[in-house]
Order: C-alpha cells, then structure tokens, then sequence
C-alpha cells in the first residue's frame, strides 16, 4: 500500500523534472504555494481530489510511484556518495586555491542546493575565509532541511563550524550556543556520528579552557557523551581528541597512571590510521605527563619530537610544544633555553585564540622574572591583562593582578 506522503516525494520529483513551479500547481488545484511545499515535504496531507489532479497533470499513474520512489532513493545515495567525497577532499586541503574550477565541476554532480552551499561553506572554512564561511552556513540553518540534508546533520555540521569560527574570534558566548544548538538539531538517526561527538568535544574542551580542568567538572560533563560512546565515533581525529582531553581532565586530578593508559591508546589509534596530526599532540600530552613525573629527561626529549613533528604537518599548531617545553626549562632554572622557546610559542600563539595568547604572554613573563627583568616582565602581563579584559575571560585576571603586584615590588 501507498503511503501517502510518499506521493508528495515523487510529486515534487517529477514537477522538478519537468521544471514546472509550485505556483502554477498551486494555482491548479486552489491551495497556497506554502501548503503544497509542505505536502511535498511530508509535512502536510491534502485531499484525495487533489492529489488526484496533480497525479494527472504530471502523468504519474500509481502504480508507478514505487519504481520513481526507487529512482529517487538511488539518485539519493549517489548524491550522499558525491558529498561525502567532496567534503573529504576539502578537509583534506584538495580543491583550495588553483582547484576552483575543479571544485565547482564536482559540485554539478550534487544537484542539491543546500548540499552545495554547505560544500562552499565548508572550503571558504578551510581557506580562513570565515565570514564568507559563515554567510553559507547561516544559509544552511535558516533553510528548510529536507530528508537528505538531515540524514547527513548538515545544520549540525553547519553549527559545529560556526562554533569553531566564533571559537577562533574569540566570541565565547556565541561559541557555546553554537554546539549546543548544534547538539539540540543532530539527528541521532542520521549518518555522521562523528559530529555529534565533536560537539561534544569541542564545547568540552573550551570548558576545559575556561579554568573547569578536573575530573567531575563541567568538561567532564560535556565530555562524557562521547568519552561512552569513543567506540562508535566514525572519524579517528575524534576519537584521539577525546582521548587527549580525558587524559588531560585525569592528569590534572593526579590520576597519571590512568592517563598514562589513555593517551597510549590515542597514539594507537593515531598510529593504525597514520595520522601524523593526532601523533603530534599525543606526543606533547605524553611530555606534559613525563613532567609531572618528574621524568625530565624524557619530557623535554617528547617536546622536541612534538616541535620537530609539527614543524612537517599541516594541521598541528606548535604553540602547546612550545609553551610546554618553556615551563619545563623555567621549571629547572633554565632560563636560556625558557626564552629561546617562548619566542616561538609566542608566534604561534599569536595565530591562535585569546586562551593561548594570554598564557604564552603569562610564561613569558615569569621567565623575564625568573631572569631578573622584572620592568619587561610586567609588560607582558599588561598584554595579557588586556587581552583578557577584552574578551571577558576573567579566569585569568586573579593571577594576573597577583604578577603585576610582584613586579612592582
């Protein structure tokens, strides 16, 4: 038997086809363009009458609506096949810069509007471009989602990225209203697990940013769902990041062992799928660990593989090797070899957010103090304290006042 709303998918497949406009059946059958929109998206049932006229001016015969039903679920999953793989190469830095005109021959195979625009979301993302990035996925959300875009969580895609943006220009509020907007929309039945945990993760480790560092806080909160469920996330970079920041939430409630356990497993996991990027920090988890342990030696030593490993990836940022290896040098009276690093944690801390921004400044700070210069140091605290002041993060100003005060005595 027939379901009904299954006749609006194949009436609105074959008006379509036929490239004739909601305006001219509504008109056919005296309904408003709204309702029929809505019958087409199985939102709305019409009278049998009705339906009947739309069936003959289209040429549908019923018993055709199974093999067009058919059709469209093929078309369908080409279409899924397509998206995924563009999507990939994207992420992958394939079809940036000179490949405009190979992304946009590849974007024809879609033939889905909402698809497409988040596929240009997603490069102008990948370029840095994050106003126009954020135009395309606004678009995304504000659209009405068909069944296509919600098996695939395109708008939870869309807030994920927006939160990511808002992340990296420091716009905190907006940032946790995006992931939890995009958890609230994700579609559990849908396909792209991975981005729910990211999400997930992601409003995470900003908590964990903002001074919530332990086990039982509000990270671990917000981490739980993904740490229970690490076996079914389909994307290995999840899944490692998930590890890395459990790990970090155990080291700093003093359980090093466990840690320790935890992040060997992230480097598994990084290993089996080769991911160099996932090593990297990994690596300057399991150096911070080595320092807690007293273990120097191999502390500093995982430091300069990390340095030397993010030095050859595209996605890795340095600044956490650096300002690590910094506090490890300061922490033996090394002051030298402190500054020497810090200047690089600094550069890179200087393409990063706020957060990282305001403690490579702090660091440096208590190396010119540790160093005797104490007028330079507090000009790096100022810095931060301006920084911190600017984008609300108040979690810093307690400690800040407390070095600026030491300074002037």
């Amino acid at each position: 038997m027939i379901d009904v709303h299954e006749i609006g998918t194949v009436i609105r497949k074959v008006r379509m086809e036929r490239n004739i406009k909601q305006l001219e059946l509504a008109k056919l059958i005296k309904c408003t363009p709204s309702a029929l929109s809505k019958f087409e998206r199985q939102e709305l049932n019409l009278e049998q009458d009705k339906i009947d006229t739309l069936m003959d001016k289209l040429g549908i015969a019923y018993e055709d609506i199974p093999s067009i039903l058919e059709r469209i679920e093929e078309e369908k999953d080409i279409t899924l096949l397509v998206f995924l793989g563009i999507e990939s190469s994207v992420k992958q830095n394939l079809l940036l810069d000179g490949d405009y005109a190979e992304f946009n021959r590849q974007l024809t195979f879609i033939n889905h509007p909402l698809l497409e625009t988040y596929l240009r979301g997603k490069r102008f993302f990948k370029t840095k471009s994050f106003d126009n990035a954020a135009k395309h996925y606004q678009t995304v959300i504000d659209a009405v989602q068909d069944d296509l875009s919600t098996k695939v969580n395109l708008k939870s895609a869309a807030y994920l990225d927006l939160g990511i943006i808002a992340y990296e220009s420091n716009e905190y509020s907006k940032m946790f209203d995006c992931y939890d907007q995009g958890i609230k929309h994700f579609n559990h039945a849908g396909e792209r697990q991975h981005i729910l945990y990211n999400l997930h993760y992601n409003k995470a480790l900003s908590l964990h940013d903002s001074g919530e560092i332990t086990e039982g806080s509000k990270t671990d909160i917000a981490l739980e769902p993904a740490w229970q469920n690490r076996s079914k996330i389909d994307d290995f970079l999840t899944e490692i990041k998930v590890h890395q920041l459990k790990a970090s939430l155990k080291m700093n409630s003093g359980k090093t062992r466990e840690a320790r356990i935890i992040l060997q497993e992230a480097l598994i996991i990084a290993n089996a799928n080769r991911s160099a990027d996932g090593a990297y920090y990994v690596l300057v988890d399991l150096a911070k660990l080595a320092s807690q342990k007293g273990q120097v030696a191999l502390s500093e030593e995982t430091y300069l593989s990390a340095i030397r490993f993010a030095d050859k990836l595209v996605y890795a940022r340095a600044t956490s090797a650096y300002l690590g290896i910094s506090r490890l040098y300061l922490s033996q009276g090394d002051v030298k070899n402190a500054k020497k690093h810090i200047v690089n944690g600094l550069k890179c801390a200087n393409k990063h957010n706020a957060h990282k921004q305001i403690q490579a400044r702090m660091l440096h700070g208590e190396i010119l103090e540790a160093d005797g210069n104490a007028y330079d140091a507090s000009k790096q605290y100022k810095e931060a304290k301006k920084l911190a002041h600017k984008y609300g993060l108040n979690q810093y100003k307690a400690s800040l006042y407390e070095s600026l005060f030491r300074c002037q005595n």
